[in-house]
């Protein structure tokens, strides 16, 4: 059952990741059944916070904090090199067949440009999608990093989208801003509040 500890020789089998079938405020609302009250809501959110921020030590955390993220917003979310040894460090399912293949660079604070190895980790991430899902699938490949140039023998995904130190914030105050807004009044137990919310 824990895919981290032992792997067979031949590899582990890859689980298709798809979006949750009853949607995403279904999905939302079934991950947060396990908070009883808005204060739990409000702490388990400071928590994965203080994980989703740079720093070179954290770069797990940072991974299973994008991970919880996308199941706390409603969408499926999977960590395939973790599970599997290959693909991404997140995956998430957006609904109608579209993906967002995120690698994480949370510890690349002392770099002056995005790296080409860096580079070649997600340009590897995509092929490694492309094998497991079909032409009907689309990803948007996401870098999680300080900065925005690359390096000059870097050779970036044309459709690469960075997540930088300002766009890092931003999701962070949004996520913050739809947590306090659900925490009041039990809103995280309202359908209708979730959706308008999201």
């Amino acid at each position: 059952h824990n895919l981290r500890v032992l792997k067979p020789i031949a590899g582990a089998t890859y689980n298709k990741l798809s979006a949750p079938p009853a949607g995403q405020v279904s999905a939302a609302l079934s991950f947060m059944e396990m908070f009883l009250e808005g204060n739990d809501l409000a702490i388990w959110i400071n928590g994965l916070l203080d994980d989703l921020d740079w720093g070179e030590e954290g770069s797990n955390r940072f991974e299973a904090a994008m991970h919880a993220l996308g199941n706390y917003l409603g969408f499926g979310s999977q960590r395939p090199e973790v599970t599997s040894g290959l693909g991404p460090d997140n995956l998430w399912a957006l609904g109608g067949l579209k993906y967002l293949v995120i690698e994480c660079k949370s510890g690349a604070v002392s770099a002056d440009k995005i790296s080409k190895g860096d580079t070649n980790q997600l340009n590897g991430s995509t092929i490694w999608f492309s094998k497991k899902y079909d032409q009907e699938c689309t990803m948007t490949p996401i870098m999680v990093h300080p900065k925005t140039s690359f390096e000059h023998a870097a050779s970036p995904h044309p459709e690469l989208r960075i997540v930088n130190r300002p766009g890092l914030q931003k999701l962070r105050d949004a996520v913050q801003a739809y947590s306090v807004a659900l925490a009041a009044a039990g809103g995280f137990k309202d359908a209708r509040e979730v959706e308008r919310q999201l």
